[in-house]
């Protein structure tokens, strides 16, 4: 018995078979997009908060191939080749500058861009400077992150020390990171 039999729909050729499948699943897709209620229902199941554009797509896999062929630039993320990309498009002599800075700061402040370091400092900067976080919260009506803080309570002629001046900008970068947890966030 033929694998095609009972259905007169599809050509007995795999390769026309393939084809046609391929045009009917083109056409779903379209005929889907084109119904608002099943675009709503995507919207609801992809996360929208982390599609980058296909220009800004080549602009991060171009940072990511200038990296690779330069040996003095450690690795970055994906997520971060994006951020760079999103806010330098493609000034790559920009983009890679950004990136040597970023590089020597998270040297000369011990940041290893890991989760125990972030909580371990997180801890250590709120419990020196009690009171100064006051909120952190998401604002779902435009999107963003909103944060309140005591600016007071944070007075910056006490960081004397190099272990006063880490602690600070290492909690800065933790911070920023923890408010831009997304492509959206970083627009």
């Amino acid at each position: 018995m033929e694998e095609n039999e009972g259905n007169d729909n599809l050509p007995r050729d795999p390769q026309q078979q393939q084809q046609q499948q391929q045009q009917q699943q083109r056409a779903a897709v379209i005929a889907a997009f084109n119904d608002e209620r099943m675009l709503s229902s995507l919207r609801e199941r992809i996360n929208v908060r982390m599609i980058i554009s296909e220009e800004e797509g080549r602009h991060a896999l171009a940072i990511k191939a200038a990296i690779q062929a330069d040996s003095t630039i450690e690795p970055l993320s994906d997520f971060m080749l994006a951020q760079v990309a999103l806010l330098d498009g493609n000034d790559l002599g920009q983009a890679m500058k950004r990136i040597r800075h970023l590089q020597i700061f998270r040297h000369e402040y011990k940041i290893k861009n890991d989760f125990n370091q972030a909580k371990e400092v997180s801890h250590r900067f709120l419990k020196t400077y009690p009171g100064h976080m006051l909120s952190i919260a998401y604002d779902t009506n435009v999107g963003n992150y909103v944060v309140v803080y005591d600016q007071a309570r944070l007075d910056a002629n006490k960081l004397k020390s190099d272990q006063d001046w880490e602690l600070f900008f290492n909690y800065g970068w933790y911070l920023y990171h923890a408010l831009c947890p997304d492509i959206h966030a970083i627009r």
